[in-house]
């Protein structure tokens, strides 16, 4: 008897890829990344008047959940993780 085996694509229930992220068992899955460009020329108001249309514009879409990265910090967090890590070992 052949034993089936457990694919990452299998584990998280992966379907197929979209437009714009992959497509799952449970949920799709939409990446995009927004990096604002010539953002020093703008006032702070200006940027927050943005920052609420953007809101705006993805609380119309039901069911949406954001998560907000900065690869900044993950890439601190992970420097944080491994010096740990390397203490521990």
């Amino acid at each position: 008897m052949a034993k089936k085996k457990n694919s990452v694509q299998s584990l998280i229930g992966f379907e197929r890829f979209t437009r714009f992220g992959v497509k799952t068992d449970k949920a799709e899955i939409a990446f995009f990344s927004v990096e604002p460009t010539n953002i020093s020329v703008l006032s702070e108001a200006n940027i927050d008047v943005k920052i609420r249309y953007l809101m705006t514009l993805l609380s119309t879409v039901p069911d949406l959940e954001i998560i907000a990265l900065d690869s900044c910090e993950c890439f601190d967090s992970n420097k944080i993780y491994v010096k740990n890590r390397l203490q521990n070992e």
